[in-house]
């Protein structure tokens, strides 16, 4: 945590490794890490020596080479299962087993026993139990059959093929924190990481091919002490390498500031403060000021580039970007000036009682532009909305609910300190003609015989009605449009391809193409006729059983 005085103890572990694991993907040259020294030049060996700030025995840490890894990633995986030749492509693992483990953000590994020599072992990284996202070898992908390296995409394309010349027990590693991502097979003694500890603080990391690399320092079971560390850039090109010397395990100095307020009120209210990852929404540490407390210190937070955004009830937020921490110096930024905020607040009402009755959401724009400012879920209960915090200004403001006509309200005037009231919005029904001349229920338990299942009764002008005798179990299936998959889009999942068996009888429905867009496992607990149901106006299906 942060503190107000330099009495503080080393910052949670656990913390810092929070933010750095839900950093987003993409390039960041500012992130919140330790940049290698200029002379640091590697030629396939990674060497260096840890400084863990006491004397032997040390802890035991594992240091890794990550070639071309971004910590700065979240990916989309929840999962991932390797499916090939040396299990038949069986997709029972998907849901039997846990699959690889996701050591470090996009990071995945497997050990496999036994594979067998193969002088073409084909396979694919399956993510999230389904096909449609899995990683496999794409047309212009860099595959290195001697080192078993090489790039991978997300889009299901060719089988990956590796000659495997040797049987044993490999570690599969795989890489989605790029694009294309990497790939790497590799026996025990190839593996990319070196243990030490006890008494040694050298690690030294072999059989680096030419690329960039991310090494990662960490020391299981003592994150609260010691954070994971992350040394980005490291380049390797040949067959020699350079030492990056020492590494200190934990960084020390502080950054430092003060905050005032533009109304001077006496005495100062609280305010909150927290420490993101720059240009990310990862807390890196956060503090609060009590009342009449103006003054503030973070410390030991690991080197890198930082945003302080300060909060206090009834002003302004302020975002202080792009405050560098270098470990063990002093960091003194410019006082924070907080305005005062106001705010504004609404009501909805629909033309017509709908049933069910739609979330209502809103949106803030300052007048003119798209950008949002703020956006949130109004009341149901009271059908109002109310939003607070925005600086005086003018702002548009969109009102929404599904199946419902958008309304917005130009040119809300919000004077500081101020609630400004927009009034009633009405929401109107938007009028719904069906695009189709046939929807099918097709899914599992008819084999998705497109041919074969005739279309639902068009029984309104949006409302469509079948029935048909389902055996109990767990099925996948999405209403298809005009006698074809996709084209024109058909009605399936909005929140994503669940496996589970979990699925509702019941519910929303989208208009969506492509791969994993069905309705997922929807669990039939007795065989019977079923009358299926869909609103294309409300956006809903149901399932009922009637016999």
């Amino acid at each position: 945590m942060g503190r107000r005085n330099k009495t503080r103890t080393i910052l949670a572990g656990l913390t810092v490794l929070a933010a750095f694991l839900s950093l987003q993907c993409g390039d960041n040259d500012e992130s919140p890490l330790l940049t290698p020294p200029t002379s640091g030049v590697i030629e396939g060996v990674i060497t260096g020596t840890l400084d863990w700030g006491i004397a032997p025995p040390y802890p035991e840490t594992v240091v890794y080479a990550l070639q071309n890894y971004n910590p700065s990633c979240v990916g989309p995986e929840t999962s991932v299962h390797i499916t090939g030749t040396y299990n038949d492509w069986s997709e029972d693992a998907w849901l039997e087993t846990e699959g690889m483990i996701e050591a470090f953000p996009c990071f995945w590994t497997q050990e496999l026993i036994d594979v067998q020599s193969d002088d073409a072992f084909a396979w694919k990284f399956v993510t999230n139990a389904s096909w449609g996202g899995s990683f496999a070898q794409c047309g212009d992908c860099d595959i290195d059959e001697d080192t078993r390296r090489g790039e991978v995409t997300s889009g299901n394309e060719d089988d990956i093929k590796i000659p495997i010349d040797e049987d044993g027990d490999y570690w599969f590693l795989l890489n989605t924190s790029i694009d294309p991502g990497f790939f790497q097979i590799a026996l025990p003694s190839e593996v990319p990481w070196d243990t030490v500890g006890v008494d040694s603080s050298r690690f030294t990391i072999e059989n680096l091919t030419a690329g960039i690399y991310t090494v990662v320092i960490e020391v299981p079971g003592e994150e609260d002490t010691y954070p994971v560390r992350f040394v980005r850039n490291v380049r390797v090109s040949a067959e020699s390498g350079t030492d990056l010397e020492t590494i200190d395990v934990i960084a020390t100095g502080f950054i430092r500031g003060s905050v005032a307020f533009a109304d001077s009120p006496s005495p100062t209210p609280s305010v909150d403060i927290t420490v993101f990852a720059t240009g990310t929404s990862t807390v890196a540490d956060t503090l609060s000021l009590t009342t009449g407390e103006t003054s503030y210190m973070f410390e030991d937070l690991i080197d890198g580039v930082y945003d302080l955004l300060f909060e206090s009830d009834g002003y302004v937020s302020s975002l202080l970007p792009g405050v560098e921490f270098i470990a063990g110096e002093e960091t003194n930024v410019a006082t924070v000036t907080l305005e005062r905020s106001g705010g504004l607040a609404g009501s909805y009402t629909f033309d017509v009682a709908p049933d069910p009755v739609p979330a209502v959401t809103f949106e803030v724009r300052e007048a003119g532009d798209s950008v949002v400012i703020a956006s949130g879920i109004a009341d149901s209960a009271t059908a109002t909305f109310l939003v607070e915090g925005l600086n005086p200004g003018q702002y548009d403001v969109l009102v929404s609910a599904r199946t419902f006509q958008d309304v917005v309200v130009e040119g809300v005037t919000v004077f500081a300190g101020q609630t400004t009231p927009i009034g009633e919005v009405t929401l109107a029904g938007v009028p719904c003609e069906s695009e189709f001349s046939a929807i099918q229920v097709l899914g599992e338990f008819n084999d998705w015989n497109l041919p074969g299942v005739p279309s639902m009764i068009q029984v309104e002008s949006c409302v469509w009605v079948d029935t048909m005798v389902i055996g109990h179990g767990c099925y996948l299936m999405k209403f298809v449009t005009d006698g074809g998959f996709d084209s024109p889009a058909d009605y399936g999942t909005c929140t994503g391809e669940d496996n589970t068996c979990s699925v509702a009888l019941s519910g929303d429905i989208c208009s969506i193409t492509g791969f994993g867009t069905a309705l997922g496992k929807l669990n039939f607990t007795e065989s019977g006729t079923y009358e299926f149901r869909l609103d294309e106006g409300k956006l809903t299906y149901s399932i009922t059983k009637i016999d």
